[in-house]
């Protein structure tokens, strides 16, 4: 019976063990619920979590280090009642100041991920606790995500073209199944200096532009992700938290002349960009167009003049020269460049009586 006994023993020490690991662990991870959504940290290694209930999504990240003052809270913002769980960290990054064989410099950060009662919105923030020569690593940065995902987001370019990738991309980005569950994921501050990393499966990560330089103390950057079912549904949920995150307000279908009326626009793309009747003059052709428009009894109410009409440089938009002509079909001018503005005023070739007396012969 002795060896039984202490079989038992065994078994009764290594479950004892095993229960104090566990209680070990959910002690340095915390959680918060709210709605359909779920947060957690781990004080221990950094890593946090955000979980939908509804399309059993999760996406991990990591800050790699020990967090510091994990707390839990409630609160009440544009968005409604959330459930929130804020920490503190250090940053070690190498400084532009510092010099070769030098320690990196440690930089205090705080943050918080807050979800909401409500909605299945969550928002991500992280606050610079002292100046620094360069930004922090984004947060947050998944790691975990779902397999199986499609990928959305728009090109880092000129009108940012919508495609089904996500490499140098502009904001925001979608991810979606077979199934139409959706993740939608934006800076939700500081737009003009965010920018979105990753290739949307093996990273999604929401920060800053590289170049980015001096931060003030205290700099905070916030992250929005919704989730949803349905892709437009998702996207307006999306759409409705930013808007109030901003204190926007969406105008109304007869706000201005351009939203209330039919109007013809001479854009990138449109037919009249960079290009005219040569018989007629850039004037006389959109004179042409406006009477013909009458003649068939098109209400048009306004007319769109693009970046065709005024004085500009050769020099492209990262500072290389560009072309002296925007298009060789047309005669060379200030006006029929691509570079930048040089003064906004009708070039008298195009606009004889300039644009108020262009305004007054089409009558719109």
């Amino acid at each position: 019976m002795q060896p039984l006994l202490l079989k038992g023993v065994r078994r009764v020490f290594f479950a004892a063990m095993a229960v104090s690991i566990l209680l070990v662990r959910a002690d340095a991870a915390t959680n918060i619920f709210a709605g359909e959504l779920s947060a957690q940290v781990d004080a221990a290694d950094g890593d946090y979590q955000i979980s939908s209930q509804n399309s059993s999504w999760t996406f991990g990240g990591s800050l790699a280090t020990v967090l510091k003052n994990v707390t839990t809270s409630r609160g009440e913002d544009n968005l409604g009642r959330y459930r929130q769980v804020s920490f503190e960290w250090q940053n070690s990054q190498m400084s532009e100041s510092v010099g070769a064989g030098q320690s990196p410099v440690v930089q205090p950060m705080s943050g918080w991920i807050r979800i909401y009662d409500d909605r299945p919105v969550a928002l991500f923030s992280q606050t610079c606790g002292a100046a620094s020569d360069r930004p922090p690593p984004a947060f947050p940065a998944f790691t975990k995500l779902p397999g199986s995902l499609h990928v959305f987001s728009y090109a880092r370019r000129t009108f940012a073209p919508p495609r089904f990738a996500a490499n140098d991309t502009s904001t925001p980005w979608l991810l979606f199944d077979d199934q139409a569950n959706a993740f939608i994921i934006s800076p939700a501050s500081h737009f003009m200096v965010a920018s979105m990393m990753g290739d949307g499966h093996a990273e999604v990560a929401s920060g800053f532009n590289p170049g980015l330089r001096n931060l003030p103390a205290g700099f905070m950057q916030e992250t929005l992700v919704a989730f949803g079912q349905g892709i437009n549904q998702t996207w307006d949920q999306w759409g409705d938290a930013l808007r109030r995150l901003e204190h926007a307000r969406r105008p109304s279908n007869e706000a201005d002349t351009v939203l209330k009326y039919l109007g013809y626009w001479t854009d990138n793309g449109a037919y009249y960009y960079y290009n005219y009747d040569l018989t007629k003059g850039y004037a006389g052709t959109l004179e042409g167009l406006v009477d013909r428009y009458r003649q068939e009894q098109i209400p048009i109410h306004y007319l769109q003049l693009d970046s065709w009409w005024y004085y500009k440089t050769t020099t492209n938009p990262d500072g290389t020269p560009g072309a002296e002509r925007k298009s060789n079909e047309l005669p060379a001018g200030e006006w029929n460049r691509y570079g930048g503005l040089l003064e906004y005023k009708a070039h008298p070739f195009l606009f004889p009586n300039g644009l108020a007396g262009f305004h007054k012969a089409i009558d719109l």
